[in-house]
């Protein structure tokens, strides 16, 4: 086992970056089946009132994905999270809010929703999601679902809404996506370490469907760790 050889500080560093299956396994030569509940890191703990943390003069993060029903974005802030963990700040990812938009949604339509939620923000407006954007309909009409975004969380949607502006909105789109494996377990991770600290929780009346989402979405039975898509 890698606690009996490896120094305790290294151990302890760990079971604070790693939820408490991954660290089993990479630490404790441990055997772990990942199938179930994908975001098997997410319990009572990971909820709780959390909007009037919002500070309009920090950082917002806008997470997107491409669905088209229904169409959804995500809206948190980095804050001093109402738990008790081991070190004195407690800050992490609060998700304060959502766009979830059921049928028939296009990329224009999630932006104009988050306009229309979030346009009064003054800080900084950090954009990311999936590197894959520009593959489904919308692109084929109207340009990338990226492109799409840049344009009108920027300058506005041309029919009132009034964008974040070229300055204050910036993008974090990697060139490709992680393993789902990988993504599973940085979310975990946040969501509980093994140590237990929490570095991410959702406020359930301001984004119910993201609490929906880590209570629902489950693994293939016999992969590695890959979601269930259907």
């Amino acid at each position: 086992h890698s606690r009996e050889i490896l120094a305790a500080s290294e151990i302890e560093a760990a079971m604070r970056d790693l939820d408490e299956r991954t660290f089993d396994q990479e630490y404790g030569g441990e055997f772990v089946l990942f199938s179930g509940r994908a975001y098997y890191g997410f319990g009572e703990y990971s909820t709780a009132p959390l909007r009037h943390l919002y500070d309009p003069a920090k950082v917002l993060c806008v997470s997107f994905d491409f669905n088209v029903s229904p169409g959804v974005a995500c809206i948190s802030q980095e804050v001093t999270l109402p738990v008790s963990n081991t070190d004195d700040e407690n800050v992490g990812t609060a998700v304060i809010g959502e766009v979830y938009i059921p049928d028939n949604s296009t990329t224009p339509a999630v932006c104009r929703k988050v306009l229309e939620d979030w346009g009064g923000h003054v800080g900084p407006v950090e954009c990311y999601g999936d590197a894959t954007g520009g593959s489904r309909g919308t692109a084929q009409t109207e340009g990338s679902d990226w492109e799409l975004i840049r344009q009108i969380l920027r300058h506005g949607d041309g029919d009132g809404l009034t964008g974040f502006g070229v300055d204050r909105c910036t993008f974090h789109v990697k060139p490709s996506n992680p393993s789902e494996r990988a993504r599973l377990n940085a979310v975990n991770s946040r969501l509980r370490s093994s140590s237990g600290d929490i570095r991410l929780m959702v406020d359930p009346v301001h984004a119910p469907h993201v609490v929906l989402d880590f209570e629902g979405v489950i693994t293939l039975e016999g992969g590695s760790g890959e979601i269930n898509k259907k």
